[in-house]
């Protein structure tokens, strides 16, 4: 009997496990370390989505945006939209995105890192913990951060279609302009539209707010 009400168990876990799997929406962000852009969608928009939806999210960072690069592998140079403040802010995230296999925590230093006046302050300012943090210096000042940051360029440079704006984000592998107005506007309603039903109760208090905020402004 207790054999029997363990395979239930465990069949009842891995099913919630492939529900949960299944209803997860697939976010690719590609962005800058010193777009203002890029700034405002991390703080206004993909952290309280994050923290209201997170078991429904699977997020992709990829920090490079309009930079391009010359050389080959263990020697690459980057050129960035913003210089090369901008070029070693991307490559720090980089680092840790490679290191910190956590979406939370990804997502936590990245807006940290957009608080920090100089990129080259951000390991300083944003990581506590002094072993991950030379780990990090260690990437960043090594072939490692220059193949890693290459990697994020094949990524945004592989966009179909290609970005027009960044920050760019995609939709289940699908980007355009309208899903990235869509997502720069109101990321909580992109995702909540993608969700089947019944939708989290998150969507439905969204859905509430901006039928008040309409009828505030307009009616």
């Amino acid at each position: 009997m207790g054999l029997m009400f363990l395979v239930v168990g465990l069949l009842g876990f891995l099913s919630a496990e492939r529900i949960q799997a299944e209803d997860q929406v697939q976010l690719g962000v590609y962005y800058e370390s010193l777009c203002p852009d890029s700034n405002d969608f991390f703080h206004l928009h993909l952290a309280p989505t994050y923290e209201k939806l997170t078991s429904y999210l699977s997020v992709e960072l990829i920090p490079y945006g309009n930079a391009y690069y010359r050389g080959q592998h263990d020697n690459y140079s980057f050129n960035c939209q913003h210089g090369p403040e901008e070029c070693y802010g991307n490559m720090v995230q980089t680092c840790y995105i490679e290191l910190v296999n956590n979406t939370e925590s990804q997502i936590k230093f990245v807006n940290c890192a957009f608080d920090v006046r100089y990129q080259r302050k951000v390991m300083e300012k944003c990581i506590e913990d002094l072993d991950l943090r030379r780990q990090v210096k260690k990437c960043v000042t090594s072939p490692m951060g220059m193949n890693l940051e290459y990697q994020m360029a094949k990524k945004t440079d592989a966009l179909n279609p290609s970005h027009t704006f960044i920050p760019w984000i995609t939709v289940n592998g699908k980007g355009s302009n309208e899903i990235n107005n869509r997502a720069t506007e109101n990321l909580m309603s992109v995702v909540c539209d993608e969700l089947g039903d019944p939708k989290p109760e998150e969507c439905r208090k969204n859905k509430w707010n901006i039928w008040k905020t309409f009828r505030n402004n307009y009616l």
